[in-house]
């Protein structure tokens, strides 16, 4: 058995919830809780990575929430876009080698406003000399539109079905690098299945924690890694 020491995941999905009751209970426009909960992934992504976590995968936006309320969806685009855009100038001012860990996107982003993909697509650039820790922002994402995607290209291939198997699924999914998670953190209140990496998360351990994200810490975090290794 191993040590209690080397129980870490190599890979944490994380769930978040609660932008917009956090900013509801402060009185806050609702970009704020947006904003905050951006910075926070980095945040706690770092922390993680600290801990010696390599990939972290965030749930943010997903294709089905556009149904949400016109005003809901302008304020989380204008809010992650402002908060994009003012980590890009903190990582050009630092000079790529000093990034601590790459930034990629997993979804949609082309159906996004054109100056938030752009800010997604820069700040991805800026962070590509790290390879070894990586933090998957999931945005505009959704599990069947990744899984459809995946058999498209695979047609493309015009493979006989013999030579399709699950091995060449996961290569065609987004990101497929990151590889299966090993832990599945839901943050806030919500109990429901969410749509969000279905595939790699197989098998994942789940860990609930009733805070919302917005004003999740690192001594959550912490907790969260405890309880990880009293499962695994």
């Amino acid at each position: 058995m191993k040590d209690n020491n080397e129980k870490i995941p190599k890979h944490i999905g994380i769930v978040i919830n609660g932008s917009e009751i956090w900013s509801k209970e402060r009185n806050l426009p609702l970009e704020e809780g947006y904003k905050r909960s951006y910075e926070k992934i980095h945040q706690i992504g770092n922390f993680f990575f600290s801990s010696g976590v390599d990939f972290v995968s965030v749930l943010f936006f997903t294709q089905d929430k556009w149904q949400s309320e016109k005003k809901q969806i302008n304020a989380l685009f204008s809010g992650l876009t402002q908060v994009i855009k003012r980590r890009i100038i903190f990582l050009e001012n630092l000079e790529k080698i000093h990034s601590k860990y790459q930034v990629m996107f997993s979804g949609e982003l082309k159906e996004l406003p054109d100056d938030l993909n752009q800010a997604c697509n820069k700040i991805s650039e800026l962070s590509l000399n790290n390879k070894k820790k990586i933090l998957n922002i999931c945005l505009n994402y959704d599990f069947q539109t990744e899984i459809t995607n995946a058999i498209q290209k695979i047609f493309e291939k015009k493979l006989d079905q013999t030579q399709i198997h699950k091995g060449m699924i996961s290569k065609y999914l987004y990101n497929n690098k990151l590889g299966k998670i090993d832990m599945m953190l839901h943050t806030g209140s919500f109990l429901e299945i969410p749509n969000f990496l279905s595939w790699q998360s197989i098998g994942a351990k789940l860990i609930f924690h009733q805070k919302y994200w917005p004003e999740f810490e690192e001594t959550d975090a912490s907790k969260v890694l405890k309880k990880y290794k009293q499962i695994a």
